[in-house]
């Protein structure tokens, strides 16, 4: 009499025991799902702090660029103003003193060379 009860807690335990293993199985699966996840949002968020560094270092080179800009405009205004002052000395003072249009001439090659080397970093910039 006491085997049959023995018999069918013997075969509720094999059952429990094989359903206690896909459980075991399936949650080693989704954990391993889960650490892969975990892992791919750590990468997507070094992405995002890397893009945002270097949003960060664009918008600091384009302020550079329109400082550049300015500061060109400035020179080439400068430039003509100076290229305009030498002909009109240069056509007031043909018996004058040579010294004053000397200096004129002066003024305009610093002004070309500072013109030159704002392009020349310009272009450093562009690279």
């Amino acid at each position: 009499r006491m085997a049959e009860p023995i018999a069918a807690l013997i075969h509720e335990s094999r059952h429990l025991l094989r359903e206690h293993a896909h459980v075991s199985a399936a949650l080693l699966e989704k954990r391993d799902a889960l650490a892969t996840h975990e892992e791919s949002v750590r990468e997507i968020q070094a992405q995002m702090l890397q893009h945002s560094s270097l949003r960060a270092r664009v918008c600091r080179v384009q302020a550079l660029v329109g400082e550049q800009k300015a500061v060109s405009r400035g020179l080439e205004r400068d430039l003509k103003d100076l290229r305009r002052m030498a002909m009109i000395d240069i056509d007031q003072n043909e018996n004058k003193d040579a010294r004053l249009v000397e200096e004129a001439v002066q003024h305009y090659r610093r002004a070309k060379a500072a013109l030159a080397s704002v392009a020349a970093y310009r272009s450093r910039l562009a690279e």
